[in-house]
């Protein structure tokens, strides 16, 4: 047995994982990247999904997952600091304890292949290639009358449906938990389909499945 485990990530749509940042003259909102070039899904976003469906999981009778489990395997919940309110306000915090999960950016092929992936990218060559992961789409709002919102043009750069890799580490050498840890996650699949921006547009379709363990 094992303490981590290979997950794989496949687009079936354009997705979009935003940075919050624009390109000037180009997109308004662009696709997150790496230092390569080449999208990904950061992990501390893809831990954000997968807690929410262990969530949902905790919730449905016909799993076994419990509350305690989501706390053990990705810490504790943002709470409210209610010694810390002030003028009405409220100051949120976070724990600092984590969990026992660690997840890692998705990126374009799994850890092992990914150096030579990188290489290629790197390859003055091949960044002219890069711009085809990618496109860019016009995101408008209308008025009634059919007319588009002043002000409501934006370009956003989409990633082209691919699959995505990501390695889950269990922080511990108990394989045994690991297992459990493991097939308590992957039980929690089916309840992940969609991810990113404009997701009730189309967006961000998904599947996942499990790799391999190592």
């Amino acid at each position: 047995m094992s303490t981590t485990m290979i997950i794989e990530i496949h687009f079936h749509s354009f997705w979009h994982i935003g940075t919050g940042r624009g390109a000037g003259a180009g997109a308004d909102a662009l696709q997150f990247t790496n230092v390569d070039g080449l999208p990904i899904w950061p992990g501390k976003s893809i831990k954000g999904v997968f807690r929410d469906a262990f969530r949902q999981a905790v919730t449905l009778d016909s799993l076994p997952h419990t509350h305690d489990e989501l706390i053990q395997l990705f810490g504790p919940e943002v709470q409210d600091d209610s010694q810390s309110a002030t003028s009405g306000r409220v100051t949120m915090r976070f724990q600092n304890a984590k969990g026992a999960l660690r997840f890692s950016d998705a990126r374009v092929a799994p850890p092992s292949e990914y150096p030579t992936i990188s290489q290629w990218a790197n390859n003055q060559q091949s960044k002219k290639y890069l711009d085809l992961f990618y496109q860019d789409v016009a995101n408008i709002a209308l008025e009634e009358d059919g007319t588009v919102t002043n002000g409501a043009l934006r370009m956003v750069q989409l990633t082209k449906p691919i699959p995505l890799f990501m390695e889950l580490q269990f922080h511990g050498k108990d394989t045994a938990a690991a297992q459990q840890a493991f097939e308590r996650i992957e039980s929690t699949y089916p309840l992940i389909r969609l991810a990113g921006a404009s997701r009730t547009r189309g967006l961000g379709r998904l599947s996942i499945q499990t790799m391999q363990e190592v």
